[in-house]
């Protein structure tokens, strides 16, 4: 039982920069992931 569960406090800071976007960086971030996800998409 030595493995720790990742802080969630870390992951406030990227969080604060898709709501610093005000909405912005969310679509690029839902965007990214869709990208991700299709290989081949529009970065191509």
């Amino acid at each position: 039982m030595a493995y720790e569960a990742p802080t969630l406090e870390e992951i406030g800071s990227v969080r604060d920069l898709t709501l610093a976007d005000s909405g912005r960086g969310r679509s690029d971030q839902v965007q990214w992931f869709r990208y991700n996800n299709d290989p081949g998409g529009v970065l191509s």
